[in-house]
């Protein structure tokens, strides 16, 4: 019993001093209380990690990393037309991190899933879409990277 109780001690505290901390991850809430009281309650956003943003902006956030979504989005994921979707299902907002301003970077980042992101952008504006920065809260962690951290971003 005691080594069971020790674990579920020692196990987490070990954890927190071998996980890198990102304050950018806080802006998430930020950014959700944003939308709840920024917004109107039928707003549809977009985001790759939706889970924070979608419960505590009490607004319908589409999941754009393709793992819960309906097979019309795994479609176009697949085939690399993300941003077709978000304009058949008219969400107007983007709610992510990027490692850059997403308006003016075409820059692909060595994550496959940051990539994807500025792919989406870039898409959007070859599509004649207006992207707007709404929001934005810089990772305090990258601050020379010119741009890094949470973007609220507007599709007109």
């Amino acid at each position: 019993m005691v080594v069971g109780i020790a674990g579920v001690v020692v196990f987490p505290a070990m954890l927190d001093r071998h996980w890198e901390i990102h304050p950018w991850r806080y802006d998430r809430f930020r950014i959700a209380e944003w939308l709840r009281l920024h917004t109107e309650p039928d707003t549809v956003a977009g985001s790759w990690w939706a889970g924070t943003i979608g419960y505590y902006s009490e607004r319908k956030i589409v999941n754009l990393d393709g793992l819960v979504n309906d097979t019309r989005f795994l479609s176009h994921l697949r085939a690399g037309t993300e941003s077709k979707y978000l304009l058949e299902e008219r969400i107007d907002l983007l709610v992510d991190y990027f490692p850059a301003d997403p308006r003016v970077s075409d820059e692909v980042d060595s994550s496959p899933a940051q990539s994807a992101k500025i792919r989406v952008i870039a898409d959007l504006k070859r599509a004649g879409k207006d992207v707007r920065i709404v929001w934005f809260a810089p990772d305090p962690v990258q601050e020379k990277s010119g741009g890094a951290g949470v973007y609220l971003v507007e599709i007109q």
